[in-house]
């Protein structure tokens, strides 16, 4: 079976779950980012 985490986001009714998903994970890592390059 297919994970779909960051493959291709065309399917069924999950799509859209899929999407916020990667949003989250996406935005997790930035905010990780900033925060491991800011310092404080």
């Amino acid at each position: 079976g297919d994970c779909g985490c960051f493959g291709r986001l065309v399917g069924g009714r999950n799509d859209l779950f899929h999407l916020f998903l990667n949003l989250a994970l996406i935005s997790g890592l930035i905010f990780v980012k900033l925060k491991t390059k800011g310092g404080r």
